[in-house]
């Protein structure tokens, strides 16, 4: 992930936080990288906030894969998203992911 993707998702983040956007996810492990992420949204703004994205422009929703940056990092604190494939859109998606490398310094 480049360094300029990672700091937009970043930002987005930090804006959802200051809207009060706290989705919350479910996880099913489908492999050692891959996981299937269903967003929750918990009020009427985050529903409103994932029904206000269209099918055919998923490409250029950065702010929608954020949200499952988002659960991925709950899931996993130090994968990288690479890939998210749209099971129930926007609500459900299979997301593959890379598993990060830790050193021994990290494991002791």
């Amino acid at each position: 992930m480049s360094v300029l993707k990672l700091n937009h998702s970043r930002i987005l983040l930090a804006l959802w936080a200051i809207q009060g956007l706290q989705m919350k996810y479910h996880y099913q492990p489908v492999s050692r990288t891959a996981v299937r992420i269903e967003v929750i949204p918990e009020d009427p703004k985050e529903s409103t906030f994932l029904n206000s994205f269209e099918r055919e422009e998923t490409l250029y929703h950065q702010d929608l894969i954020a949200c499952y940056e988002k659960g991925l990092e709950a899931y996993n604190t130090d994968a990288i998203l690479r890939k998210t494939t749209f099971m129930q859109f926007p609500r459900v998606a299979l997301c593959s992911f890379e598993p990060a490398q830790k050193t021994i310094e990290q494991l002791i």
